[in-house]
């Protein structure tokens, strides 16, 4: 019997229930009744609304993944731990890929806004130095890399970076 390649709602509705028990696509579609997974990875590349579907049933998919592994410790016995930990570890690992904001390990923080400062000189500074930053840039460059700069009265020299 050949896989079936034309698109249902019965299909699709499968494909979701799959996901949302935790189940990858591989193993959803090893039935023969069912399409090839690179199949449904053409229609969720050609239909947003689909993609978006089963992308939501993955993440459901997510916390049946942790209920799993609470279930294998808790049935675990003092023969098997080392095991279950294994299996444990794969299922949450899983289950933080198909939904990181909920059960990732890490999380990240985002920063919006400004961030400005302002350099003010005291009044105690040497002035060379004001007299060097309150020249126009171009003039610091060309007395800063000026060949014939040999004074040493002028004070150290000066980087200017433009960002």
């Amino acid at each position: 019997m050949a896989r079936p390649s034309s698109r249902t709602e019965t299909i699709i509705e499968r494909i979701e229930t799959g996901f949302r028990n935790g189940l990858h696509l591989g193993g959803i579609c090893s039935p023969d009744d069912m399409p090839n997974r690179t199949t449904v990875w053409r229609w969720e590349g050609q239909d947003v609304e689909l993609c978006n579907r089963l992308a939501r049933a993955r993440q459901a998919g997510a916390a049946a993944l942790v209920e799993q592994a609470d279930n294998l410790l808790a049935a675990a016995t003092r023969d098997d731990i080392q095991v279950i930990r294994e299996r444990v570890h794969h299922l949450r690992w899983r289950a933080a890929r198909l939904d990181p904001g909920k059960f990732g390990d890490k999380t990240q923080v985002a920063i919006s806004g400004e961030v400005g400062h302002i350099h003010k000189l005291s009044d105690d500074a040497p002035a060379w130095l004001r007299e060097r930053l309150a020249a126009p840039v171009g003039a610091l460059i060309e007395h800063d890399l000026g060949p014939d700069d040999d004074q040493d009265d002028a004070g150290p020299p000066v980087e200017i970076f433009r960002c």
